[in-house]
This record gives C-alpha cells, structure tokens and sequence, in this order.
C-alpha cells in the first residue's frame, strides 16, 4: 500500500482532536479552588507626587487586611503596592484600562464602605 498524504493528515488531525478532548476532560474533573480573598476596609483619594508623572496626581487608595496598601495614580495608571511600583502588565492600552479600573474601583467600594 503506498503512503498517502491526505489520510497521514487526517490521521494527525484525528490524533489531536482526541488529544484535546483528552485534556479537557482531565481539566474539567479537577475539584475547584476557593480562594477567600477580604476586600479593602478603607478607600480614599490622596494627592501626593507621582514618581512616574513627576507632579502632584490623584491617586485612589486603599487598604486591604493582609495585603496592606495600594495606590493608583488616575493620570498614568501606574500601580503602587505598599510604596513600591507594581508590576506592568505585558499588554496594548493597558493605562487607559488601570485608570478606568481603578475610577471603577473607588466608585463602587466607596459607596459600599461609606456608613449609610
């Protein structure tokens, strides 16, 4: 019998197709992990300087049990874990997408911690 191409292809294809099911199968039969993980006790707004920009920015900040402070400057979306400069993540418009988190953050902490 001589080798055909087209059926080593979809032999392959077929090969990886149930690879795929395979893992995913191992994937979903896993048991889940909770991670309990407090949310902040204290949001607020500070001006200070932002080493980044170089001037005086708002930053919104708060203050996580076990985790200590965090603070974001709403100019250049750089994020402050406990003084030092956290880690950027590896990807397009990030700053854009930090600043409007960190908006987001205050706004729906900051109504759920403020004493009715």
């Amino acid at each position: 019998m001589a080798w055909n191409p087209s059926l080593a292809v979809a032999e392959a294809r077929d090969l990886v197709k149930n690879e795929v099911k395979r893992m995913m199968r191992e994937i979903i039969e896993q048991p889940t992990t909770h991670v309990y993980a407090p949310g902040p006790d204290l949001v607020w707004l500070e001006r200070r300087r932002c080493p980044t920009c170089q001037k005086q920015r708002w930053f919104v900040c708060w203050h996580t049990p076990r985790l200590g402070q965090d603070a974001v400057c709403v100019q250049c979306g750089d994020h402050w874990q406990d003084g030092e400069l956290a880690p950027r993540p590896f990807e397009r418009n990030w700053r854009p997408k930090a600043i409007a988190s960190a908006k987001y953050f205050y706004r729906t902490w900051r109504s759920r911690l403020t004493p009715d």
